[in-house]
């Protein structure tokens, strides 16, 4: 068990790798859903080598806190995707490059629903 603490730094993430960014702004973006009380932030640590982001919380959390916490907002964010079950080509399809025709049904349904979520992705 991590002790609880408002500031936890990201090891694994190394500032000049792209994808690791992407993680970073994900892990801030799963942890707002799923308890926007912590008001999630990051900042780089530049006080300990090698250069990494932290995670910076209003409220105190252990390493499993977050763990948990990221979890949750993931699977809440997931919600909203749709990987082509409608689409003519679903067997084919792997990734979420849809026509055209396709994703404006999509986006048409999300805004007929009020689905902010759905039609911002």
């Amino acid at each position: 068990m991590s002790e609880p603490g408002s500031r936890h730094r990201l090891h694994g993430l190394a500032p000049d790798n792209l994808l690791a960014f992407l993680a970073l702004l994900g892990l801030l973006r799963a942890i707002q859903t799923a308890r926007p009380d912590w008001r999630p932030r990051a900042a780089w640590d530049i006080d300990q080598p090698p250069l990494r982001p932290l995670l910076v919380l209003a409220e105190p959390t252990t390493q499993e806190g977050i763990s948990q916490a990221a979890a949750e907002g993931a699977s809440q964010l997931a919600v909203t995707y749709e990987f082509a079950s409608e689409h003519p080509d679903a067997a084919v399809q792997k990734d979420l490059n849809y026509s055209d025709e396709y994703a404006r049904k999509l986006l048409s349904r999300a805004a007929a629903e009020e689905n902010r979520e759905g039609a911002a992705l």
